[in-house]
């Protein structure tokens, strides 16, 4: 009895406290483990790229969020302990190396020495502007660094004070600079020194967020006002530590560093102690740091460096008044949460969480299988009766009808409602679905014959009555229902909630995802690869008509088309929920899952405080490869190593890479390897994403020299070479062809030319015949000097047709001396019968020109035995020589019978002549060696004589010359 009435007691005191944020302590811890050179690290600073750099008792780390890479003595570090780390600008830092050493450091781990042995012990080290201030507490001198140059100053100088000892240096940024010493706090600005806490021992002071000076002495925290005026009221210093280092966090808390190695921290005007929180009760902390992301960052003394990321959901448990920690259902009122869990009902009031005390149903827990509104305007909570890992049937249901604000509580045994105005939906003990309209029963429908073991919603869409229940979808239509006949049930699996949003969609909460539906088309959205991401237990509307869904594996929001996830990892009390609820008022979205309630303002999810760009570093084996280089060929394989610094606790980033067009590949790791690339400039692009979410993005170009059997050059040359090959088989053939052509037809021109010549040796009887007779003609006249004449012209015109006979081109003045000679003959035979002329034009040079050999005596003989010799009369023959155009032109006129009588009379006899016909032929073959063929014209002139007229081009005579 006295133990059931002190429970009593604990309840009702649970029901009336108010609540208090459940935020426990999340922290994430690097060390040795994680590839720290040791784990006791003294101070952390973070450059523009968003790399952490830590100073520890074995050199310094580069920090990455991913891995460590580390520099020690072998990299140029004076020593290995660093005491102090500041940020410079760009990608270096400047650190002190203990004792006495100042030195930098920058992105590719060069370090340079900017100072050594400066008679000052270097302790910390604190940037203010362009200068660099070093110094060692509770001394009296200190050294200030800038532009390669140091200055030794005393404190003494600085508070014109004998005996001060410098225990701090702050700076304020444009507010100026704090000496905090063992005489107060002397703050410099603008050349003016004013003195603080006069005659107190200052060990350190923070400017805070609200522009308010916060001071720890050597017994007490001051707080001062936003004239930097300290105010009377003072914290006591636990465990009379002193306070050596401080920082305020971004939710304005003040964390401490005792040297006694407390940790404390200072929050709501309360000093705790938080060492056993940080698992430090053995270990300190040097120094504090908050990174870009408002993280705060410990420097630990043997336990490495621990990183708080901020937690922006608001958990709840049953320490604050939830009945139960596995939240099944919620609905909100106007100013309350009726919260539904395994074991009970609570609200959520302003701020308070109060328990109903609820009807016990049997033994068991209360399992709260559905809240809803009923008529009344009242709560209805349907309450089973179950123990754990049993299954719960509607026909262990129990209705409780209450109204909040008086907590009045009416059960209604065996049915669970549902309220479409003004129709409302139940379904009893006895398995069956009642509606009811006007407080009058409608129609009714038997779920055993379905086999519905629980229907979980009920919603009227598009003159259809949609049910979900735990096997599958059924719909009611012209009062008939039956299960949906689009989707297979084992598709679907459980159905458990509806909902239309704004566009008058329907979307569809099941186990196997989320659906849509409008127009009788059924959409489910695209899957994620997780079964409990996919497993869709409530949905609530948003005021951006966004859709957010709780599963076993957190919860998402989506338009539609794309789909963004949160989960523990972002600070969800358990990645497994069960209700989510949306309030329009306030902004927020409630989420009920296996540990408890969680509250988020809905912008949180969305900000970012994110300010870095992505790194993208490249290697090339040991070398590191800088943008837009320009790389040889067997540079083909590199290494890049993409990194957004990004520390906050929970937080999962991922890379994705996209290479020569093709899609997006992501990767497991920061670096990604792409090998065997071919020559030319290349674009690699690389974006990183946070919880799935793409918020960064980067471009690297470099360019590869073309291995040379692909250069243009190469190709060119290939080319060249190719077609010069072509040209080369080609032109062979065709020489060839043409040597082949060519001796055929020099072959041609010297059986013509051997026909000539024996036709023309045996030249015409006649003229021979009448020859000697007319030598004999002057012997017996005793004409000695003609007959010589004669003899002699006769045996030269033969001597001159044989050596000519031998060639096929003759110079034309020896061709002009041979007709002369037989015209001078057939003139003595014929008795004077014609005179002849031979005109030679000026431009007409004899030893250039070239003819045929023998190839007018043909021309002459025929003008002469047949034009000149029948005619009546005296003949005259006429020969012009003339050139044009590199061709020579040889025109032949007579004033004989012409070419008509003339054939008459070779038609009356038996001789044939074939002079005319392979002279003819000759020429035909002669001219295929140029372009420009010998031309032949034969046609009566004025006098009714013949005019004969040669063109032989000059080409001629060269080609043939050429290719013989």
């Amino acid at each position: 009895m006295f133990f059931r009435c002190h429970y009593i007691l604990f309840l009702l005191w649970v029901c009336n406290m108010n609540f208090v944020n459940a935020q426990s302590f999340k922290y994430t811890q690097y060390t040795t483990y994680d590839g720290l050179p040791i784990d006791n690290v003294y101070a952390a600073t973070q450059d523009e790229n968003g790399f952490l750099w830590i100073g520890t008792d074995f050199g310094i780390s580069k920090f990455d969020g991913y891995q460590f890479k580390n520099f020690n003595r072998s990299n140029g570090i004076a020593d290995k302990a660093i005491t102090d780390i500041v940020y410079a600008g760009g990608d270096s830092c400047i650190f002190l190396s203990y004792p006495n050493t100042l030195q930098s450091i920058n992105g590719k781990g060069k370090v340079i020495t900017l100072i050594k042995n400066t008679e000052i012990s270097l302790g910390q080290l604190v940037r203010h502007g362009s200068k660099y201030y070093f110094y060692q507490r509770s001394m009296i001198d200190f050294g200030v660094y800038e532009n390669g140059k140091m200055v030794k100053i005393s404190i003494e100088r600085i508070t014109n004070i004998k005996g001060s000892i410098l225990r701090s240096i702050v700076s304020l940024k444009n507010k100026g600079l704090l000496y905090c010493t063992n005489k107060g706090i002397f703050w410099e600005y603008n050349n003016m020194i004013k003195q603080l806490l006069p005659n107190e021992d200052v060990f350190y002071v923070i400017y805070r967020k609200n522009k308010t000076l916060f001071a720890a002495t050597v017994t007490h925290l001051k707080n001062s006002d936003k004239k930097f005026d300290f105010k009377a009221q003072t914290y006591p210093i636990p465990n009379s530590d002193i306070i050596y280092n401080m920082v305020e966090d971004s939710s304005e808390n003040i964390w401490m560093r005792g040297v006694g190695k407390g940790i404390y921290q200072f929050s709501n005007n309360t000093l705790e102690e938080k060492s056993a929180m940080l698992n430090m009760q053995n270990k300190g902390v040097h120094k504090f740091f908050i990174d870009n992301q408002s993280n705060t960052w410990f420097c630990t003394s043997g336990a490495g460096i621990l990183v708080r990321g901020k937690n922006i959901f608001t958990n709840f448990e049953t320490q604050d008044g939830l009945a139960n920690n596995k939240v099944l259902q919620l609905i909100k009122t106007k100013n309350s949460l009726v919260i539904g869990t395994e074991n009970g009902v609570s609200v959520k009031n302003a701020n308070t969480i109060t328990q109903l005390n609820l009807p016990k149903v049997g033994e068991g827990l209360q399992y709260v299988n559905k809240v809803f509104k009923d008529v009344s305007s009242d709560f209805g909570i349907s309450i089973g009766n179950t123990f754990p890992f049993d299954n719960v049937s509607f026909y262990e249901d129990k209705i409780t009808k209450v109204s909040i604000d008086g907590f009045k509580i009416t059960p209604v045994n065996g049915v669970m409602g549902w309220q479409q105005k003004p129709t409302v939906y139940w379904t009893s003990f006895l398995g069956e679905l009642k509606v009811i309209a006007d407080n009058k029963l409608v129609t009714k429908y038997n779920l055993r014959q379905f086999g519905i073991r629980k229907i979980y919603d009920i919603i009227e869409y598009e003159s259809k009555i949609f049910v979900g229940s735990t096997d599958g979808l059924l719909i009611i239509e012209n009062n008939k229902m039956q299960f949906n006949p689009f989707i297979n049930k084992q598709k679907l699996g459980e159905v458990f909630q509806f909902l239309i949003d704004k566009t008058n969609r329907l979307w569809i909460a099941t186990e196997n995802g989320l659906i849509s539906f409008r127009n009788n088309k059924y959409t489910f959205l695209p899957k994620s690869n997780t079964a409990g991401s996919n497993y869709c237990k409530s949905i609530t509307l948003d005021n951006e008509n966004k859709i957010w869904c709780a599963t076993w594996d957190g919860i998402f929001v989506t338009d539609g088309i794309t789909k963004k996830s949160f989960s523990s990892n972002n600070g969800l009390i358990s990645k497994t929920c069960h209700a989510i609820l949306y309030d329009s008022a306030t902004n927020e979205l409630y989420i009920g899952s296996d540990n408890g309630l969680s509250v988020i303002n809905k912008n949180l999810l969305f900000a970012s405080n994110i300010n870095q760009k992505l790194f993208v570093g490249c290697m090339f084996e040991e070398n590191r490869v800088e943008e837009n280089a320009k790389l040889n060929s067997n540079e083909n394989s590199l290494s890049f190593y993409c990194n957004v610094p990004y520390f906050e606790a929970g937080k999962n980033i991922t890379y994705e890479y996209k290479f020569c067009k093709a899609n997006w590949t992501a990767s497991s790791t920061p670096t990604i390897n792409i090998t065997d690339m071919s020559g030319g400039k290349h674009v690699v692009l690389f974006r990183a994403k946070i919880n799935g979410d793409i918020f960064s993005e980067k471009s690297f170009s470099f360019s590869i020299k073309h291995k040379f059997y692909k250069t243009w050059l190469f190709w060119i040359i290939a080319a060249l070479g190719l077609q010069y090959l072509i040209f080369k088989l080609i032109n062979n053939y065709n020489k060839k062809e043409r040597e082949k052509k060519n001796i055929i037809q020099k072959q041609d021109i010297e059986l013509t030319t051997l026909k000539q010549q024996a036709f023309t040796s045996l030249m015409n009887p006649h003229f021979i015949f009448n020859a000697l007779n007319s030598i004999q003609h002057y012997i017996n006249k005793q004409d000695r000097q003609m007959a010589n004449k004669y003899l002699s012209d006769f045996a030269m015109l033969v001597r001159k047709s044989f050596d000519a006979a031998q060639k096929p081109f003759v110079p034309l003045e020896d061709e002009i001396e041979t007709i002369r000679l037989y015209l001078q003959l057939e003139q003595m035979r014929f008795a004077n019968k014609f005179d002849y002329s031979i005109n030679i034009s000026e431009e007409v040079e004899e030893d250039y020109w070239m003819l045929p050999s023998m190839v007018l005596q043909p021309f002459l003989e025929n003008a002469i035995i047949h034009g000149i010799a029948p005619l009546i009369g005296k003949g005259k023959l006429q020969i012009n020589i003339a050139a044009q155009n590199q061709t020579l032109i040889i025109a032949i006129n007579d004033n004989g019978i012409g070419i008509e009588k003339s054939q008459q009379l070779k038609a009356n006899t038996t001789h044939k002549s074939k002079g005319m016909y392979l002279i003819k032929e000759r020429l035909q073959l002669l001219s295929r060696y140029s372009k420009d063929p010998i031309a032949l014209n034969i046609s009566t002139n004025e006098s009714g004589g013949t005019s004969i007229t040669l063109m032989v081009p000059q080409a001629v005579i060269k080609e043939f010359k050429s290719v013989s």
